[in-house]
Parts: structure tokens; sequence; C-alpha cells
């Protein structure tokens, strides 16, 4: 059941008249009152759109009122979507024969609204009848877009239910590996603490980035500035440069990257360029054509620089949190540096 956002809400009255001078007569009376008219001796496929019926209402005189019409509209109605009931008026000769009609037409179509009027009607009742009928047509378009757009609406809370629930998963595996691993290289619960509570503070920072992106994917600018400036004091945020082309990273290479990019500056305001007031850190990025980033993190102006003699957890952090990514880390004596190369894919 469904009426996709902008489809055809026609409003064309179909007229059935066997005759040409009836049909003439109603079509010159129904666009007298500026509605969209389409008269025919018999029923044809071709009032049928690719979202069902495109008509308004049909409009039957006596002479239409035959058992191969009845059939071949029962036909049609039973072809259309629970939300679709083109409204019928029946114009006839006899009240009797009308009545039995609409009787008829209801049985075969639950809830068909039908409106019987008895020959001779003036124009004015004729109009009327028409107006009614496309105001309860009108009625139906809106139940069924209303529905449409709740059924959305479900749709989209049950994939954002389990996109939670997976990232959710995720994070706990996470949380649990970065406990585990950080009371490994720490000696005193204190220095476990003080890790553990920061590593978790980036990954915060990391959801909240994706929050305000409504879960769905964040800009490498904001994920860079925010992890990172929110590490600096007030007078220190001049130390930091951040420039690159618009890219979106989807949600696990958001918090990936926030733990790497928290690790980078952990260090660099321990050991490396933050540490000295004359100290600097650029982050800077490109895209090619492909979509491969190529993110460069530059120290300089900090003291100088030697390889450490084993790796520690930091560095296995920035080596493996950012899924897909080659890292490369440089240490030259005049600045640290990581290179980042990735693809921002789901």
């Amino acid at each position: 059941m469904t009426v996709p956002t902008g489809a055809i809400r026609s409003e064309r009255i179909v007229v059935l008249a066997p005759f040409a001078r009836d049909a003439a007569v109603l079509d010159r009376v129904l666009r007298e009152w500026s509605f969209d008219v389409a008269s025919c001796a018999l029923l044809d496929e071709a009032l049928r759109g690719e979202n069902g019926l495109q008509v308004g209402a049909f409009l039957l005189t006596a002479e239409a009122m035959k058992p191969a019409t009845l059939d071949a509209l029962t036909d049609l109605l039973g072809r259309e979507p629970l939300w679709s009931t083109p409204p019928v008026i029946l114009l006839g000769e006899s009240e009797e024969r009308a009545v039995t009609w609409g009787r008829q037409l209801v049985a075969a179509r639950d809830g068909l609204p039908v409106t019987v009027l008895i020959r001779p009607s003036s124009p004015i009742e004729i109009a009327s009848a028409v107006q009614s009928a496309l105001l309860a047509r009108r009625r139906q378009y809106d139940l069924a877009e209303l529905i449409e757009r709740h059924r959305q609406a479900e749709k989209r809370a049950e994939f954002l239910f389990e996109e939670l629930s997976h990232r959710l998963k995720n994070v706990f595996s996470m949380v649990s590996a970065i406990g585990v691993m950080t009371e490994a290289a720490t000696d005193g619960s204190k220095a476990f603490r003080e890790a553990f509570r920061a590593r978790m503070q980036a990954l915060t920072r990391a959801y909240d980035t994706l929050r305000e992106d409504n879960w769905q994917a964040a800009p490498l600018h904001r994920v860079v500035s925010e992890t990172v400036g929110g590490l600096l004091m007030p007078n220190e945020q001049a130390a930091l440069s951040v420039e690159g082309p618009e890219v979106r990273l989807v949600s696990r290479q958001v918090s990936g990257l926030g733990l790497v990019l928290h690790e980078l500056a952990s260090n660099a305001r321990k050991y490396g360029a933050l540490s000295d007031p004359d100290g600097r850190v650029s982050v800077t990025w490109s895209q090619d054509a492909d979509g491969l980033v190529r993110l460069l993190w530059a120290e300089s102006g900090g003291p100088p620089v030697a390889a450490p003699d084993h790796e520690g957890f930091g560095t296995t952090v920035i080596r493996s949190s950012l899924p897909d990514a080659e890292v490369d880390l440089a240490y030259d004596p005049h600045g640290f540096r990581c290179h980042l190369t990735f693809t921002p894919t789901g």
C-alpha cells in the first residue's frame, strides 16, 4: 500500500456515456466548472498508471450501466491498492436500477463511495456531486501518503535501531580491548585510570560528532578539529592548523580516527611539538579521483625527535584503530610525522 510522495494525484472525471450527445453535454457542464474531463464509451486499461488508476472519479450514464461495464469496472477497481477507491457517480433514469447498480459496485469493492443522481439533474447538482467525489478522492490520496510516510519512518527507525545495536556492540568490544591493553601498558592503577579515561573521552567526542550528523557520517574537518582541539587549552588553539577538502567519514571511521588523533595529540603534548610553547601541529589531507584520502599529521617546533626503542600501546592504537587504513610513522628529528591513507567507505 503505497502512494510515493510526488505521485500523480489525478482528479480527472472519467465520463462513461455511450451516447455522444450525453457525453458532449456532460463534458460541457463539467468543464464550465473547471473540472478535468475525459469522456469514453468503454472503460480502457489506459486509465491505469504506474501507481494505479489515474482517475479522480467515474461518472456513468444510465446507458453505460450494463453487465459488461460492471464487470470491467469491478475488475479495474479490484486491482487497485487498498487505499484507492475512485468514487463512482451514477446518473440513472430509474432510482431502483441505479441503486441496485450501486449496491453491486459496493459489494464488489468494499468502501467504494457511490453517489446516485436521477435524471433530470441540474448542472449544479451534477457539479456538486462531482466536487464531493473529488473531496473523497483527495482524502484517499492524503491518507495513503500519510501511511506511506509512517511506513518509511518505521523502516527508518528499524534501520537506526539495528545500526545502533551494531555500533553499541562494536563500542563495547572496543572499550573492553582498550581497557585490557591500557591496564597491561600502565604500571599503576592511577596511570591506568587516567589513560583509560582519556581514551574514553576521545571515543565520546567521536560519537558526539556523529550524533550531530544523525549517526550517518561526519565531516573530516570537524572530526580533526573537535578531537584535537578538545585536548588543547584556549591559549593553545593557535598551535593547531587544519586544512583539507570536504570529506565525509562513515561511523566506524569516525570513532577509529578519533582514537588515532587522540593518541597523536596526547603524545604531542607529552613528548612532541605541543610540549613546547613554540611547537605547532598541522593536519592536512587530500583526496584523489578514486576517493583515496591521504592525511598527514605533521609536528614542528618541538624538541628533537627520536624513534622509540619499542612501540607501546599508544602506537598500537594509532596503527590499528582506523579500519583498512595504511599507517606510516616517521620520526624525523625536526618533527614527528604520521601518514594515514584510507578510503571513506561503508
